[in-house]
């Protein structure tokens, strides 16, 4: 008796090829998908969109989200980009490679697009946890992190400059100079 099953969506193809949050693509495919503006020391990829959204239905969720990195040298100080400290930049290791992540170089990607290369060379490595889960928190902080007016960024730096120093009058912060 034949088989009257659909056949699998383009992501969950995908998917089950490997291509999940966290995977890091191969330098073969990270260079045909990145685009002119993107430095050329990141030759690598990261899968940034969230598995269920990979394996949804193409027509609701047509596209894959990659972040573009790179792996440091000997002696580049990363230490700043540890455990999510940089706002857009990110360390990780997988395996006993280093890689750094950087969050102002993503690529939508058409899942259709990616269904011909994901046969060819399916991603090598995946970032595990606890990296993966400070990967996730690191994304999101990208849009919840506080940020203040300019105006008060630029009285804060004219402010120290001067030498303001702030002063605690009952429930009021009052800055007086000195």
């Amino acid at each position: 008796m034949p088989d009257n099953d659909p056949p699998p969506s383009i992501g969950r193809q995908l998917y089950d090829a490997g291509w999940c949050q966290g995977a890091v693509l191969p330098e073969a495919v990270t260079v045909g998908l990145r685009p002119a503006t993107t430095p050329s020391k990141y030759l690598y990829a990261v899968v940034v969109t969230q598995d269920c959204n990979i394996v949804a239905d193409d027509q609701k969720e047509p596209q894959v989200e990659v972040a573009f990195g790179y792996c440091p040298t000997a002696g580049e100080d990363v230490n700043g980009y540890a455990r999510g400290k940089n706002p857009r930049l990110f360390l990780t290791k997988v395996g006993l490679q280093l890689f750094v992540w950087d969050v102002r170089e993503r690529l939508s990607v058409p899942k259709s697009d990616l269904f011909g290369i994901f046969k060819a060379a399916s991603p090598t490595s995946r970032l595990l946890d606890p990296d993966l889960r400070e990967f996730r928190a690191w994304l999101g902080r990208r849009y919840s992190r506080p940020a203040f007016p300019d105006n008060f960024i630029c009285r804060h730096r004219k402010g120290s400059e001067v030498g303001w120093v702030p002063e605690r009058k009952s429930s009021l912060l009052l800055v007086r100079r000195r």
